[in-house]
């Protein structure tokens, strides 16, 4: 008896699984209205092109391979692209034996040392705050980008954040990760350096200038 009903319970479990089975298939193939809905969603969410998920950055035309400036265009000012000096110093440090060269930049502050233009953004008080924090943008925004405290992208105005706190904020340019990076290696492997050495500079000089006015880092 006992065996019996054990094999009536079986048969009732494999005859349920055997429905579920059936059922989810019906429903993988016609799509009723409310699962049609959810997969349309999720579809045309997860097809949208990375313009559209993402806000565009300023500096697109620089950073993406679609580009075709090379370094000699950034000598005409016609780039568009405030930190388009930035990039050209790159090319006259590694390949320029006596780097004199004038930068013009506008819309930021810039200094050069040891033949390297830092350029960066600030927002310090008035009266001088004693402690800083120096923020260095990633690879698709721009030293500004902290500073907009609307603004949807990672950066999320944390620079204009941190300031109302009471820090002093700076952002130095990076180029990184530009379209230039390609030749920017090969250029550093002429000198021995990596390909990152020149920017690492840059956020050092930036970190010696600004402690000679702020007490201390975050």
């Amino acid at each position: 008896m006992k065996q019996s009903k054990v094999m009536v319970l079986n048969k009732k479990y494999i005859i349920h699984i055997f429905l579920i089975f059936i059922v989810g298939l019906a429903v993988g193939h016609y799509k009723p209205p409310p699962v049609r809905g959810i997969i349309e969603m999720v579809r045309s969410s997860a097809s949208k092109p990375t313009s559209e998920k993402y806000p565009c950055r300023p500096n697109e035309t620089i950073l993406h391979d679609g580009s075709e400036a090379r370094y000699s265009d950034l000598r005409t000012n016609t780039i568009g692209f405030k930190y388009a000096e930035v990039l050209l110093n790159d090319y006259d440090y590694y390949l320029s034996e006596n780097n004199n060269n004038n930068y013009e930049l506008e819309g930021c502050s810039s200094f050069i040392k040891d033949r390297v233009l830092v350029a960066y953004k600030s927002l310090v008080h008035t009266n001088r705050s004693d402690e800083a924090v120096l923020l260095v943008h990633g690879n698709s925004s721009i030293p500004d980008d902290f500073l907009v405290i609307d603004d949807p992208y990672y950066t999320n105005g944390s620079g204009a954040w941190l300031h109302s706190l009471g820090f002093d904020i700076y952002a130095p340019y990076v180029t990184h990760n530009s379209r230039f990076q390609n030749a920017r290696r090969r250029m550093a492997s002429i000198r021995g350096d990596h390909f990152s050495d020149l920017d690492v500079r840059r956020v050092r000089l930036m970190l010696e200038k600004s402690a000679q006015i702020t007490k201390k880092f975050m």
